[in-house]
């Protein structure tokens, strides 16, 4: 039973995410157990992407890994930034895992390209649901920082979440073999 509770967990905190609810936000940070689950929320939502990426399902089933390690990166990235260099005197101080913690849930948009999958889209409309879920978890990692950080102001962790991802998605492209 305790395992279908979990998932029930990761479910409903998915869909706050989906909907921006802070509170949502606040009990991921404050839950140690869900950085298992946040892990877990990045690997699903990137079996659409990793399922364009050419071969197999070998690739489809391994690439997710990589987007674990990129959701590492852009978290430690965005904690960095925002301890090292856009920190205020009185700001609270955080720890690194709340902060991955709520930037792992904070990909759960990119589930949705899974209709990229399943449907057969004309070119254009099939790049405007990549753009919009992409927006949608840069929203999401907006709100999951601001609540991390001790809500310092929205342009501040705009710029933060900008800069750590700026070189992420320039490289992503290169990495997955220019598939997207």
């Amino acid at each position: 039973m305790l395992i279908w509770e979990e998932i029930k967990t990761v479910y409903r905190r998915v869909a706050g995410v989906l909907k921006l609810d802070p509170r949502v936000f606040t009990e991921i940070h404050a839950d140690p157990q869900s950085t298992y689950q946040a892990a877990a929320v990045v690997y699903i939502s990137s079996l659409p992407l990793a399922n364009q990426i050419p071969g197999g399902w070998v690739t489809t089933l391994l690439v997710p890994f990589a987007f674990i390690a990129w959701w590492i990166v852009v978290a430690f990235v965005i904690y960095w930034l925002a301890t090292s260099f856009f920190t205020k005197e009185d700001s609270v101080p955080t720890a690194f895992a709340p902060v991955a913690r709520g930037i792992g849930y904070a990909m759960a948009p990119r589930i949705l390209q899974v209709f990229l999958i399943v449907l057969v889209l004309p070119f254009p409309l099939g790049r405007i649901i990549q753009l919009l879920t992409f927006g949608w978890m840069f929203a999401a990692m907006a709100v999951s920082t601001h609540i991390a950080l001790g809500r310092p102001s929205y342009a501040r962790v705009t710029i933060i979440i900008a800069l750590a991802m700026l070189p992420i998605i320039i490289l992503e492209p290169f990495l997955l073999g220019g598939q997207r």
